[in-house]
């Protein structure tokens, strides 16, 4: 996945620098004691409320593996020009199909589904 923001194109990464990076974000003391990061679940949780922050977090996770890192104000103002629901399916998507969030990103659709019923 390749953004152009403020005409400079940046690739993006969902590898385990990504996964480090969004664990640490979503950080809870659970989380810390078992040693199990929370950074998928929460995104993903986060990306079906439509939550705009989620989406500068997941940009600047899959940006961590650049020396040069679009700012959060860049950022912020890309995001600004988007179609916020496009741009979250997109991760989406994107969660769904990379091979190290494949299965948890399965797993968290499976129970929010689940909780849509109840």
């Amino acid at each position: 996945m390749v953004l152009n923001i403020k005409n400079k194109d940046y690739e993006l990464k969902f590898g385990f620098g990504f996964i480090r990076e969004l664990d640490k974000r979503y950080e809870t003391e659970d989380s810390k004691k078992s040693g199990f990061g929370l950074g998928i679940y929460q995104a993903i949780t986060r990306l079906h409320l439509f939550d705009p922050i989620v989406l500068l977090n997941l940009i600047q996770a899959s940006c961590s593996h650049l020396k040069s890192k679009p700012s959060t104000s860049d950022i912020e103002e890309f995001l600004e020009g988007c179609d916020i629901e496009e741009m979250t399916n997109d991760f989406l998507e994107k969660l769904k199909n990379s091979s190290l969030t494949k299965k948890q990103s399965q797993m968290v659709e499976k129970e929010i589904k689940q909780n849509m019923k109840n």
